[in-house]
């Protein structure tokens, strides 16, 4: 019987530990909607809607951009947080040889600014593949 009770209170406190966690991932989520094709997170995707939240109580501990319809989702990180209180929440991006590179992510809760360098490299490759050409006899 004491076994069984250590079993079922331990059982109960991964859970509670389980939705604490939970409740922390969800902190703060926006839907946003891109209508054009976009670099975040070191990969290019396709336009439509976007949930971003972040992943851990502290503002420069990451971003999870998802997409519900397609399943993408990909993790970004802050250089820098504003806090603040923002009344519309958007995505600003930059624009790079015709292709937009996510720039920064205003929230309820701030403004989190992300580093363009990973974005531009992925932009670089892509652009050196499409670049190249096939040659043979």
């Amino acid at each position: 019987m004491r076994k069984t009770s250590a079993i079922v209170l331990s059982v109960l406190a991964a859970l509670f530990a389980l939705g604490a966690s939970a409740s922390a991932v969800t902190h703060g989520e926006i839907t946003v909607t891109v209508p054009y094709e976009f670099v975040a997170g070191g990969k290019i995707l396709p336009p439509g809607q976007y949930s971003v939240s972040r992943i851990s109580d502290d503002p420069t501990g990451g971003l999870s951009i998802r997409s519900d319809a397609t399943g993408l989702s990909v993790f970004v990180m802050a250089s820098q947080f504003q806090s603040g209180r923002i009344q519309n929440c958007a995505v600003s991006f930059e624009e790079i040889e015709g292709q937009h590179l996510l720039k920064s992510i205003s929230a309820s809760d701030g403004v989190y600014i992300l580093s363009l360098g990973r974005s531009a490299t992925v932009l670089a490759n892509a652009k050196q593949h499409n670049a190249m050409s096939a040659s043979g006899n």
